[in-house]
């Protein structure tokens, strides 16, 4: 890590440290939050923006007639694009397919890294706990279930000096980024669930002043020996909901931030070097506007694609065919087997109630096999897909 580029402006100081596998090195050590922040014109314009644009989305959310029909998908996108960052090559078509036991063109491992996304998204989501260490032990425990990171202890603090660096063979002096020693760990996560919780005055403990700030401390203590990205950014939904600026999860943050991934990795990086945090709050209130932007426009474009199956289904008696229309919302892939399972009738009647939905348009069929056929509704996935 080259300590020049740290300046006095640096939130936090570096320390010399010695691990017998690594040898001297220098490492890094934020200070207690939350750090002093000035109120701007522009800063508190953008934070009134970004404000806006998620009460849009809540207001958006508490009116849809059946909101799991879009959150469902939107878990996933968020799951996908958060995990790309970090390498992975699963796309949300290998998602949906992985869960029907399909072939996908990802590696494994890749699939199943996103699926474990998915789960711990949820159980946050789910659980009644605040934003706090224990919260994060268990989301750690669940993103790193049976696939890479599996040997690093998952839920537990590391015990050995981690640091990010271009390739795992780059020694440690010359890492872009060294996160503190693993004694400070605990301390240091304690600082930062209390900024978490905090409800002080000051412009640091705006709600989404705090979340933003809240994920550069995580991402800088880097208290895990792997996913601290991946649980970084989880959690960063995981707050907007805690604090009541989220209602229903119908936002992928984790787009913006993959889009401008280099910039996204500069801004954090130029906080710990030189202080700059109205840069780096600036662009996570764009990339919350942008994305309240496109997950409106998004479910609008699905709302009426879903007027316009209801009306193709016009004059349709059969509560099962409605049912199945609700079905494909919730997953754009389907099976016969699935079909027949969640509507309670036999894989030729499910086949029957499949003929109609590819008569008029909805669904288009994938494969073959007589109890396994494979469906996808081909317009409703290109507006989740992009």
């Amino acid at each position: 890590m080259d300590i020049s580029r740290f300046t006095q402006q640096s939130p936090g100081q570096i320390v010399h440290a010695s691990q017998a596998n690594l040898g001297d090195y220098d490492a890094f050590i934020p200070e207690q939050p939350p750090p002093e922040i000035t109120p701007t014109s522009t800063l508190m314009a953008k934070y009134g923006d970004a404000s806006a644009a998620l009460q849009e989305v809540s207001v958006l959310g508490r009116f849809l007639p059946n909101p799991d029909l879009l959150i469902v998908p939107y878990m996933r996108k968020e799951a996908e694009l958060s995990s790309r960052i970090e390498g992975t090559q699963t796309t949300l078509a290998d998602l949906y397919l992985f869960e029907m036991d399909q072939p996908v063109e990802a590696p494994g491992d890749d699939v199943r890294e996103v699926m474990n996304h998915v789960t711990a998204l949820n159980h946050g989501l789910k659980s009644k706990l605040p934003i706090s260490i224990r919260l994060v032990s268990e989301l750690h425990s669940l993103l790193l279930h049976s696939v890479r990171g599996k040997d690093e202890r998952p839920g537990e603090f590391r015990r050995s000096q981690a640091y990010i660096a271009p390739t795992r063979q780059t020694p440690i002096r010359e890492a872009t980024y060294v996160p503190p020693p693993p004694h400070e760990i605990d301390k240091l996560m304690a600082q930062w669930e209390k900024f978490a919780n905090s409800e002080n005055e000051n412009v640091a403990s705006l709600p989404l002043m705090r979340t933003a700030i809240a994920h550069y401390f995580f991402e800088a203590i880097h208290p895990f020996g792997d996913g601290n990205g991946r649980l970084g950014r989880l959690l960063i939904i995981l707050m907007l909901q805690r604090l009541g600026l989220l209602q229903t999860p119908m936002l992928y943050l984790s787009a913006y931030f993959e889009r401008h991934r280099e910039e996204y990795y500069a801004r954090l990086q130029s906080i710990s070097e030189r202080g700059e945090w109205d840069a780096w709050l600036l662009f996570f209130m764009d990339g919350i506007v942008v994305q309240c932007r496109d997950a409106v426009d998004r479910s609008y474009q699905i709302l009426d694609l879903m007027k316009d199956y209801r009306l193709r289904l016009s004059g349709v008696r059969s509560e099962r065919l409605l049912r199945l229309l609700d079905l494909v919302f919730e997953r754009p892939y389907l099976r016969t087997s699935d079909i027949a399972s969640q509507l309670g009738v036999s894989p030729q009647s499910a086949i029957n109630y499949t003929k109609h939905f590819i008569k008029i348009g909805i669904l288009r069929e994938l494969t073959g096999h007589y109890s396994h056929r494979l469906y996808r509704a081909d317009e409703l996935w290109q507006l989740l897909k992009d």
